[in-house]
């Protein structure tokens, strides 16, 4: 068996380089926390949708 490892990615393109990495939390705490997590999440990723639908748009016109 194999201890869990971080689910991540790297990457290089036109002069610069990313990296991002995800971490899985277990336990009473991270269960009672899951749904405030999970409504947190995807109104942040929304608000990142927009703001890039918003900067694309600007950059387009």
């Amino acid at each position: 068996m194999r201890p869990p490892l971080p689910l991540a990615w790297d990457g290089r393109a036109l002069g610069s380089t990313g990296y991002h990495r995800w971490e899985v939390q277990s336990g009473q705490a991270a269960r009672l926390m899951a749904p405030a997590m999970r409504r947190a999440l995807h109104r942040q990723h929304q608000i990142w949708l927009e703001n890039l639908v918003r900067h694309t748009q600007r950059n387009l016109t």
